[in-house]
């Protein structure tokens, strides 16, 4: 599944950030300084399912909702908002399955929204390093 990611750098966007990437999930990063048209421009293209918010974007998570049909599962981080789970509602509402290693692409798109859609045109890095790289960028931003 495609999962969004909306909110400022916390603990919790990081616990859902390795969860995503332990689910073999695709994490779709969405720039809180975009315009709304931007976004849902970003999310319809890449095909997101999820958006995982916080509740300080609620007003930008209608427009999202109102304007992107391929958005059907929101999950509010900090608390249960307009019929939303929060986190703690949607964890405990899941049960954790043992984990099993899968074969993954060793690369892809670290960023599709700049990219022309009629070439093949975009930044293209491994797995790993993007792994590495937003994890470290988000530790850092909460220090």
């Amino acid at each position: 599944d495609q999962i969004a990611l909306y909110g400022p750098n916390s603990a919790d966007m990081l616990v859902v950030l390795l969860s995503i990437w332990r689910a073999n999930g695709k994490w779709i990063p969405v720039n809180l300084r975009n315009a709304a048209d931007a976004n849902i421009s970003y999310l319809d293209y890449v095909g997101c399912q999820w958006l995982f918010y916080h509740s300080s974007l609620a007003e930008q998570v209608k427009t999202l909702r109102a304007n992107c049909p391929k958005l059907t599962h929101f999950v509010c981080l900090d608390r249960e908002l307009d019929g939303d789970p929060s986190l703690q509602q949607f964890i405990e509402g899941h049960e954790a399955g043992a984990f099993e290693p899968i074969e993954v692409d060793p690369f892809g798109n670290l960023d599709d929204s700049g990219r022309d859609r009629e070439s093949d045109i975009g930044r293209r890095i491994s797995t790993r390093n993007q792994q590495n790289t937003s994890i470290r960028l988000m530790v850092e931003a909460l220090d």
